[in-house]
């Protein structure tokens, strides 16, 4: 833990391999938010679509109009396909077998729904401690 130049005290956690970084005014915040993070239920049986939806809604606030296009089309897919699935459950295995679905789309196309799918697991890992990431 410590004091960045701008007073805001920091401290990075390693989360399933990647850095986490905290960030408030006060010691005493810090701790509190490191604390509800790390006290976040965890993500068994919870439907993809939930976390979909709030990847979407955290995207919407960083990315811009042309990348939001683009990831909402193949958003609209994995919603229809994973939607009620546990995202606990799902497998690599899973994920390669999805995919062969669109293999009458162009690649492009069918990388792009592996990059939104891996990038809604990913907040989940972070969000709510997910193990891993299938993709």
């Amino acid at each position: 833990m410590y004091k960045t130049d701008k007073g805001l005290w920091r401290q990075k956690l390693t989360v399933n391999g990647k850095a986490k970084y905290f960030s408030a005014k006060t010691k005493r915040d810090l701790l509190i938010k490191i604390a509800k993070y790390q006290n976040s239920p965890p993500a068994k049986g919870l439907p993809l679509s939930r976390i979909a939806d709030e990847w979407l809604e955290d995207a919407e606030q960083r990315l811009t109009y042309n990348t939001l296009k683009g990831y909402r089309a193949a958003y609209k897919k994995i919603i229809a396909d994973w939607g009620d699935t546990p995202v606990q459950k799902i497998t690599p295995q899973d994920v390669l077998s999805w995919l062969k679905k669109y293999d009458h789309m162009a690649q492009e196309t069918i990388t792009n729904l592996l990059l939104v799918l891996r990038l809604i697991i990913d907040f989940g890992c972070v969000r709510y401690n997910l193990q891993y990431n299938p993709c």
